[in-house]
């Protein structure tokens, strides 16, 4: 698009912490909006629903809550990916696109009262907004990480046979519950392309038995940052089936 190409909102120049502190700030911000749309308006917006990316809007807000400055990159590189896959849903739309050149974010809208928010209701949340308000956080977000050690590849890397024994190896090192008969069901781990491409799913054997007695991943894991080192981008992403759910957004069958 055009005038996404010429659009700047910010210098690409920034610092992680930087970096890290404004995609919090813009979650954040949008999380809490979307929240008040529900409770002032009868949009009943969907958090459970996706705008093309492989996250659930739950989600995202859920694994950017759980950045910080010692963040791995590639986790940092993962989360944004998933606000610019969100927001050029949007771009879609030429006209939305062209008013983002003239939309500032409402920097004062926290300080905002339920009373006012009510009184206010039909232009704070009109849907146009709101709309808008996607665009501009994920372009914004775009923008930050553009020319740095954050962006975006322009291609996705093929997943190999020694990516799948790195994975198994990471295992091997950070649990010890992984013994032989994991490594049999290991050997028939399920590796899926997401919906549109947008990178690989790994359902990985539950580790001691099952989601409720046995052993625990999260993103904040030496496991993880393993894996968000060594594919520049990964997600673990919370399932009630058994077998861990892996998101790598920067890989292909």
């Amino acid at each position: 698009m055009k005038h996404l190409k010429t659009y700047k909102l910010y210098e690409s120049l920034i610092t992680k912490s930087e970096l890290v502190n404004k995609i919090k700030y813009l979650s954040t911000y949008l999380h809490n909006y979307m929240n008040d749309i529900n409770k002032f308006t009868g949009s009943n917006l969907n958090f459970s629903f996706t705008y093309d990316t492989e996250l659930t809007i739950s989600e995202i807000f859920k694994v950017t809550s759980e950045l910080d400055v010692n963040s791995p990159d590639g986790f940092i590189m993962a989360v944004a990916n998933e606000f610019i896959t969100w927001s050029n849903f949007f771009t879609t739309d030429r006209r939305l696109v062209d008013e983002l050149k003239n939309f500032q974010l409402d920097e004062d809208y926290e300080t905002y009262d339920d009373l006012h928010k009510i009184n206010n209701k039909r232009k704070l949340y009109d849907q146009r907004v709101y709309w808008l308000l996607y665009l501009y956080v994920g372009q914004t977000i775009k923008q930050l990480i553009s020319g740095t050690i954050w962006d975006i590849p322009s291609e996705k890397k093929e997943f190999t046979d020694e990516d799948k024994e790195f994975i198994l190896d990471s295992l091997q090192v950070d649990y010890d519950e992984v013994d032989e008969d994991y490594i049999k069901l290991y050997d028939d781990v399920k590796i899926t392309s997401c919906y549109k491409e947008r990178g690989l799913l790994i359902k990985l054997p539950l580790i001691g038995g099952s989601r409720w007695s046995g052993v625990q991943i999260n993103n904040d894991s030496d496991f993880m940052y393993r894996l968000q080192s060594y594919f520049n981008g990964a997600i673990i992403i919370p399932t009630y089936n058994d077998y861990y759910k892996i998101y790598l957004p920067f890989h292909k069958i």
